[in-house]
Parts: structure tokens; sequence; C-alpha cells
């Protein structure tokens, strides 16, 4: 397990308590820290381990060792018994041969149900580990879908204003809009991704980010509303700000407020 040397059981059952205290608690915050979901691993399969180790030790090798107790030794004739002969010692070890091979067959089935249930464990923590990070992982205020519409002139128009980033006006094909927002995907002549953000009622080209695959574009709408009529910020204090990063074909909405004064 890459654990080198390795503390007393009793520490690592109670490192492992506080893993998965951290995985699975309501104060989850394993999601955040890789290096502590490798150990949680690795002493998810000790404890697998240490689980098929207790079910040996409770199945040992029952079978008698040395003459009963009040029998006599062999060969003295004593309480009436005779000296064993060849052929009671291969009877004797073909039934010791019979008994210890139905032994080891049921250690051996034992053993094999302890480790697919160790697996299975192991298989449904990190089950668990995935879910539990995909659930508590921040999500975003919006996703907007790929329409695939084709700009207007004020569209072209505005996206002109981005020729710093060499965006081809001819690319750009439209996202839903988020509130008062126009939303555009596109492609600069150097084979950039970009993603431009504009406002029609104001004829402003908010945003534009431009960046080479495999990087995402974003692009950031800053709420400072002086003297604007726009509605896409209303609710939201002063200073916040609204994150779009193109994913593929859908554009999630990140939204930051501001703090508000007290």
């Amino acid at each position: 397990m890459g654990m080198g040397s390795v503390p007393p059981d009793g520490a690592l059952e109670a490192e492992l308590a506080a893993l998965r205290a951290r995985a699975y608690g309501a104060d989850a915050d394993i999601d955040g820290d890789p290096r502590a979901l490798r150990r949680l691993a690795e002493l998810e399969e000790w404890h697998a381990a240490m689980m098929t180790a207790a079910v040996d030790a409770e199945h040992p090798s029952t079978e008698p060792e040395g003459p009963a107790p009040g029998s006599s030794p062999a060969g003295t004739g004593q309480s009436g018994a005779a000296a064993p002969t060849a052929r009671t010692l291969d009877r004797r070890s073909s039934a010791g041969a019979a008994r210890g091979a139905e032994s080891l067959g049921r250690l051996s089935r034992t053993r094999v149900g302890a480790i697919a249930l160790g697996a299975a464990g192991v298989a449904a923590i990190a089950a668990v580990v995935a879910g539990v990070i995909a659930w508590t992982a921040p999500q975003p205020d919006a996703t907007l879908r790929f329409t695939g519409a084709l700009p207007g002139e004020q569209a072209l128009r505005l996206a002109d204003f981005a020729r710093g980033q060499l965006v081809s006006t001819s690319s750009l094909r439209g996202f839903q809009p988020w509130g008062d927002l126009e939303v555009w995907g596109a492609q600069s002549a150097l084979g950039n991704r970009c993603l431009l953000i504009m406002e029609p009622s104001t004829d402003s080209l908010h945003a534009a980010s431009c960046v080479p695959p495999p990087a995402q574009p974003i692009a950031e709408v800053y709420d400072v509303p002086v003297a604007s009529g726009e509605g896409w910020h209303e609710g939201l204090p002063v200073g916040s700000v609204v994150r779009f990063v193109l994913e593929g074909d859908v554009v999630e909405v990140w939204v930051f407020e501001g703090v508000r004064p007290e």
C-alpha cells in the first residue's frame, strides 16, 4: 500500500476513522485534498486485508495432533488397542488427507469470499467518495446551451470591437442569453476559441476572450451600476462579477457577489 513504516493498528484505525469523517461527515472537506483521498483509499485497502486475516484466524485447522486422550502409545498393546499395521496406517493417511482437503477447500472458499467482500467494499467506498466529491463541488449558477444562432447586424458590429484579439466575425454563433446579456462563441484568425458578452440595449461589448485550445475562454463582466440602465445586475451589490466560462458546447455562468456595505 506504500505506507512505508507502518504505525500500530490502533493508530491506523484512528487515522481511517478521521479520514472517513472528512469524506462522509456533515462537514466533509476531503474533495479538495487529493493526498487525503489517496490515503483514504490506502487505508480502506489495508482494512479489507485485516478483515481477510481475521476471517482466516477464526477458521484454523481442527485436525487433531498425536494420540487421543486415554489411548495407548502405538505398539504398547495397552487398553486392548492393537499396534497399527501398514494397512490401518494407510487408511488413516487417506482419511486424514480427505479431511485436510475438505478443510483446505473450506478455508479457500472463506478466503475468496472475504477478498471479494473486501474488494466490493473498496469499490463501494470509491463510489461514495466520487459521489461526495460531485455533491460537494461548487456548481455554476446557470448553464447556457449552444443554439447556433447567427448574429445580426448589431452583434457583428460589436464583435468588431474585439479586432485586437483577431476575432473572426463570420464565425459568431449564439448561446442562450443570460438576462439582458447576449453570449456568443467564435474563432479567431489564429484558431483560438473566443467568447464574447454583449448588452444589446446599451449597444455595448462587455467582454471578449480568446485562448488557444485546450484552454477555456473566460469572460468576466464587472458590475459598476453607476447611472446604468442595464438590468443584468439587478439585485446584485456593487462590485459583483459574473464569470462566463466556455466548456465544450455550453457556457457556465458563475456569479460572485460583491461585499454589501454594513
